[in-house]
């Protein structure tokens, strides 16, 4: 009977701590709030300005994440995951002459999204770039060559792995899909995978749209190892600069930025690292010195309050980004982000 009892308690302190837990990312805590449309309800716009700055809670927070203002022909797309609430970094660039590149890909479950946005594209993709083979990351281009490799053109893949027994150590939980990937990139022809880019290599794809790879990849130890080991990409298209930072860590962001790779940037527009939050640090984004940022984040992800029970950091990245001017924050908060 004791034994029940305490299966009894022990279920129902779990069932209680679960919606207390949901409840408070649901409700937020009151003075913790960050934003126009989503924050300032429970605190005086003056009172949030004096703490994080005044860029975050004007009109420039898009959570919807549309503009029709500022490319001359191309487009610029981060896809919200429609399908599951995990995160995602999965971005689309088409440039005025039809080159089209997509970011990482996204989870696995999404990849129907990610898909119907190429086939409304022209069906084909010039320049698959990663930055980290993670679930998040990489799922959507495994779900893609796996089911789509007769009607989706993947012309060329560029990427740089370390030995697959590396990210078996830091990383056993993530391995799966890194097996998973290496199995389909095995069905692909070797002219289109490009495995070995390096710091500065440009992939030109047209005079509308190139790829600058900032970075070799760095190995280092912790939780944030595969994060660190990712490449950055500068791409230009239609004569903007969109840099990615995929997860980068504060650590390793440091030590690359110590080496120059941010040295003569131009940034028109910013992915935020490791999806706004625990990513570079402060001094990273004050020299990138972006004039928009984008937040492929989710909502509880972007909404995080100081002392979330997740640990997030976000509203520390808020922080940051609220004293540099920021022309627009996008994020897929609410849907894709378009910028055309």
């Amino acid at each position: 009977m004791k034994n029940n009892n305490a299966r009894s308690l022990k279920t129902a302190a779990l069932i209680f701590i679960f919606v207390l837990a949901f409840s408070a990312s649901a409700a937020g805590a009151p003075g913790d709030e960050v934003g126009p449309s989503m924050f300032i309800s429970a605190e005086a716009p003056s009172e949030v300005t004096a703490r994080f700055g005044p860029s975050v809670f004007n009109t420039a927070e898009k959570l919807t994440g549309t503009s029709t203002e500022e490319l001359s022909g191309g487009m610029i797309m981060f896809l919200k995951n429609k399908s599951t609430l995990q995160q995602q970094l999965c971005g689309f660039v088409r440039s005025s002459d039809g080159k089209n590149v997509v970011i990482d890909g996204g989870v696995e479950q999404d990849a129907e999204h990610l898909y119907n946005v190429i086939k409304e594209n022209g069906g084909y993709v010039d320049a698959w770039i990663i930055t980290h083979p993670q679930t998040d990351h990489v799922g959507g281009l495994y779900a893609i060559l796996r089911d789509h490799k007769n009607d989706i053109d993947v012309r060329n893949i560029y990427y740089r792995f370390f030995e697959y027994e590396w990210y078996e150590k830091v990383d056993p939980a993530e391995i799966g899909m890194l097996y998973h990937l290496m199995q389909v990139f095995a069905e692909v022809s070797p002219e289109r995978l490009h495995s070995d880019i390096k710091r500065n290599d440009v992939i030109n794809l047209s005079d509308r749209l190139s790829i600058r790879v900032m970075n070799d990849p760095k190995k280092s130890e912790g939780s944030f190892a595969v994060n660190g080991s990712g490449i950055m990409y500068d791409i230009t298209v239609d004569g903007k600069h969109l840099v990615i930072l995929g997860d980068m860590s504060e650590a390793v962001g440091n030590e690359h930025y110590s080496e120059g790779v941010l040295e003569n940037l131009t940034c028109d527009y910013l992915q935020m690292s490791h999806h706004g939050q625990n990513g570079v640090g402060e001094t990273f984004y004050k020299v990138c010195n972006p004039v928009n940022c984008i937040w492929n984040t989710t909502e509880l992800i972007y909404n995080a309050k100081r002392g979330n029970y997740m640990g997030y950091l976000t509203y520390l990245t808020k922080e940051w980004i609220s004293k540099l001017g920021v022309r627009n924050n996008y994020t897929t908060v609410k849907d894709d982000v378009v910028i055309r």
